[in-house]
């Protein structure tokens, strides 16, 4: 393979993850940080499903006035600090089985 086939593919994958995360927020969200836990806020941005990608330390999830219709089992695994989910205005018709398995701090959905 020659150098620029090498250096077409690096830019290609740094390009690919880029796309997925900005500092750790899915690219078509927005977060910010505070003392608890990060507010990652994905409001009207004709989501069809749960960001898989979310951080880990997200604290509070808007993520209402989508498309999203299913919340699949283990959508929030690996966020101990999630304490709220906005999640209204959607089109949920199912809700898996342990889809909240992973949230044992939630409080408000």
């Amino acid at each position: 393979m020659n150098l620029f086939v090498r250096r077409l593919i690096l830019i290609l994958w740094v390009v690919a993850l880029t796309t997925e995360n900005v500092n750790g927020c899915p690219v078509q969200c927005s977060c910010s940080s505070a003392t608890n836990g990060r507010t990652v806020q994905c409001q009207t941005k004709e989501l069809q499903s749960i960001p898989l990608n979310l951080p880990n330390d997200t604290y509070r999830l808007y993520i209402n006035s989508n498309s999203i219709s299913v919340i699949h089992a283990g959508a929030f695994i690996n966020m101990p600090l999630l304490d709220l989910i906005q999640i209204s205005y959607n089109k949920v018709s199912k809700i898996e089985n342990n889809a909240f398995d992973e949230s044992s701090g939630l409080e408000k959905l």
